[in-house]
């Protein structure tokens, strides 16, 4: 999912009978993966694929929000944001969130969560 190979993806997933709580074990392994790397593509084939929801991106602890967060991902972050409809009441951590994204240093992310943030509390 990482390397955003589609074909191979689906190809693993047959061969294997890969089911929906293989694609999510390991606190959600596969869709943290393809969120640091960016890969859009291999995030929305796995929606369909597995049934990714809000809720498994924006699951408390290590999740794929989180994740595009830290690697500086703002077109993940922002795909992600958008698809699912994720509104600031559906990130369990915000402080998290922006910690990741500080820690690393990630300009472009830091200030559009801030100006997420801030157009949806205060409006």
């Amino acid at each position: 999912c990482g390397a955003g190979h589609v074909h191979v993806a689906s190809w693993l997933v047959g061969i294997a009978n890969l089911t929906p709580e293989d694609a999510r074990a390991q606190e959600n392994v596969a869709l943290v993966t393809a969120c640091t790397q960016g890969r859009e593509k291999i995030i929305a084939w796995m929606v369909t694929a597995f049934g990714i929801t809000s809720k498994h991106v924006c699951a408390k602890g290590t999740n794929a929000l989180r994740a595009a967060c830290a690697a500086s991902q703002l077109t993940t972050v922002m795909w992600l944001l958008s698809y699912f409809k994720i509104g600031t009441e559906d990130i369990p951590d915000r402080t998290a969130l922006l910690h990741d994204a500080c820690s690393r240093e990630c300009d472009v992310v830091i200030h559009f969560l801030h100006n997420f943030f801030v157009s949806r509390d205060d409006g």
